[in-house]
């Protein structure tokens, strides 16, 4: 750590390479992170750094989770998606906005009208739709459960609830994982939270009602 009263050095990132040396992306398509099983975590933008880091922890766990780098939301990539939907039981998407009318709720939406089977759950993580407090992002991010740890605790519940005897669902395809540090649910949620899906913004949960 730097002497108190002065300032740590800051850590500048490498020039960027010529344009013409950067891979082409093809448009449309997302990229696997991360390879696992069972559970797949599918994550918009800035949220692709905690998505990863929950998947380390989730790993020491036992727990095997693919991770997927949403970098199209419109158009999705759909043979990633078909391929996911066929490998896993569990979709999660994470994304650092509202969980209202966003990526979490068109992707079920696109997931139940495939034809999916009935076993599949989609599950949005993001920030509730309300006003937030001005913080740092970080904190904000926090106080939605949105870091590493708070993400890994949310798929640990729905591990949990997939375990139970009755798979911990009650015929919803989609549905909202507990805040970390609440209760586990049955896969619905609380009479006053209602339904809640994802915002594909990328922008800090921190906005106005």
């Amino acid at each position: 750590p730097a002497p108190r009263g002065r300032l740590a050095p800051v850590q500048v990132p490498a020039e960027p390479p010529p344009a013409a040396e950067v891979r082409a992306v093809p448009y449309g398509t997302w990229e696997i992170l991360r390879q696992g099983k069972t559970c797949a975590i599918l994550a918009v933008g800035a949220m692709c750094g905690p998505a990863m880091g929950a998947a380390e922890e989730l790993r020491a766990d036992g727990l095997d989770v693919t991770v997927v780098n949403c970098r199209f939301l419109k158009p999705l990539d759909r043979v990633m998606l078909e391929a996911l939907v066929r490998d896993h039981r569990i979709l999660v998407t994470v994304e650092d906005g509202t969980v209202t009318n966003g990526f979490g709720a068109y992707l079920a939406e696109i997931v139940q009208a495939s034809g999916a089977p009935s076993d599949v759950r989609v599950v949005a993580l993001g920030a509730p739709d309300r006003t937030f407090e001005h913080a740092p992002r970080a904190r904000q991010l926090e106080g939605v459960g949105l870091p590493a740890a708070g993400i890994a605790a949310r798929i640990r519940a729905l591990h949990a609830e997939e375990a139970a005897p009755d798979g911990g669902r009650t015929g919803n395809n989609s549905s909202e994982a507990p805040p970390a540090g609440s209760r586990p649910g049955t896969g619905t949620t609380a009479p006053d939270e209602g339904r809640r899906t994802a915002d594909a913004s990328s922008a800090p949960p921190a906005r106005s009602g």
